[in-house]
């Protein structure tokens, strides 16, 4: 209808009616425009909220994942502390007979978390971390999972010091001793050590293993390090969680400044 008009005005040469209906043809494209680009934004804002809300339970899950790991090395870092003071004085064995049977089986385990990064790494893949407008936030991001990422060219190493004490220790316990801990205890946590502690075995045959291990020095040199596995995993962990409880807090943040 509008063309119509206009090729009736330039036959005519009035350029008045001309001038007025392309003028309206230029506000409908741009109101048309617009139209589109505030519905395009209300969905990209939409999907930022649902992006946010998908990665505050991820590292809501990541935090506890990630709190328990630096728990169970506390745990195994104590294991190694009382087989070393084991080393020097056998009586402290006889005082903690399920400790010392418990740390003997467990003071080399590792545990690495696994972190939920399935939101993050969608963000990445499809290229829309653009959509999360806050740059701390994304930053943020790429420091944690980036960290993670870094650390985990370690678990080769950390698992080859494991299987190496597992060798060296493999004849300190009887079978029966460590079935016994591992139907008591498969994997001990700060919320067994209790338990263990006033836990009292077999001790029929307790002295003998803890002759075995006082016998062993190629054991006794490797305890340190197993116990030093525990402590970097501490230090490691630990940094992992601070930036895990700081990225959370700042999408808790942000979370709430969208709905406003």
């Amino acid at each position: 209808m509008i063309l119509q008009s206009i090729s009736k005005a330039v036959r005519k040469q009035d350029w008045s009616v001309i001038f007025i209906e392309l003028l309206v043809i230029v506000i409908g494209l741009v109101l048309a425009f617009q139209v589109d680009r505030w519905w395009e934004e209300r969905a990209d804002r939409s999907r930022e909220q649902e992006y946010i809300a998908r990665l505050i339970a991820e590292v809501t899950d990541d935090i506890e994942q990630i709190s328990h790991a630096v728990e169970l090395a506390e745990v195994r870092q104590d294991f190694g502390d009382l087989l070393i003071n084991v080393s020097t004085n056998p009586l402290v064995a006889e005082q903690q007979p399920a400790m010392f049977l418990a740390a003997v089986a467990q003071a080399a385990f590792t545990y690495t978390p696994s972190l939920n990064s399935h939101t993050f790494e969608d963000l990445r893949s499809t290229g829309n971390m653009g959509l999360i407008r806050n740059t701390d936030i994304r930053n943020a991001l790429y420091d944690f999972y980036g960290f993670h990422d870094s650390q985990r060219q370690f678990i080769q190493l950390n698992l080859n010091i494991e299987m190496r004490y597992f060798e060296l220790s493999a004849e300190v316990l009887s079978a029966e001793q460590y079935q016994w801990v591992q139907d008591q205890w498969f994997v001990v946590t700060r919320n067994d050590l209790e338990d263990v502690r006033q836990a009292q075995p077999d001790l029929k045959a307790f002295s003998g293993a803890v002759d075995r291990f006082i016998a062993n020095p190629a054991l006794l040199a490797w305890v340190p390090r197993t116990r030093g596995v525990q402590r970097e995993q501490i230090l490691i962990h630990g940094i992992l969680l601070s930036r895990a409880e700081d990225l959370l807090a700042g999408l808790q943040d942000y979370s709430i400044e969208l709905a406003q």
